[in-house]
């Protein structure tokens, strides 16, 4: 079902955000993917603040891929 970390990421984005991504630190759905970024591939035009599918969790800190955080969610 998750193949690879980008699949992983995607899942993971829908459970989080659904079809409309939204700022974690400000709510905005005023948001724009960044080319180039792989850590922080987010950034809120209204707060101007990098953000990631992580930020504002408990993966935010964490350096264990994706893909195996998928794992530990479903055991």
């Amino acid at each position: 079902m998750f193949p690879d970390e980008a699949a992983s990421g995607k899942w993971f984005e829908f459970f989080r955000w659904g079809e409309n991504r939204t700022g974690p630190h400000c709510d905005s759905s005023f948001t724009k993917v960044r080319k180039n970024r792989k850590h922080m591939p987010y950034i809120c035009w209204v707060c101007n603040q990098n953000f990631s599918v992580r930020t504002g969790t408990d993966m935010a800190t964490s350096t264990m891929p994706l893909q195996k955080w998928v794992v530990v969610i479903f055991r």
